[in-house]
């Protein structure tokens, strides 16, 4: 895609804004949707879904928020310098 694209905050699918199949206004800000069922997700609980990256220019990789978790090391399956037995 040549234009910039945002992303569907409920199913995180990137799509140009022209090609949004909804729209829906919230507090000054657009979010796009690739499906009515996405938006009607939305609508349903917009605060579990409005801090994503809805919105947002993916082009510039500084103003999209990951979603991602960090993974955290864990001890699990390690025997910490000890020879197992």
């Amino acid at each position: 895609m040549n234009e910039s694209t945002v992303v569907d905050p409920v199913c995180d699918m990137r799509l140009a804004p022209a090609d949004a199949a909804a729209t829906v206004e919230r507090h000054g800000r657009t979010y796009h949707f690739c499906s009515d069922a996405c938006r009607d997700t939305f609508t349903a609980d917009p605060a579990s879904h409005a801090a994503t990256t809805a919105g947002h220019d993916t082009t510039n990789p500084s103003t999209v928020e990951s979603r991602i978790p960090m993974i955290q090391p864990t001890s699990i399956g390690r025997t910490h310098g000890r020879r197992p037995r």
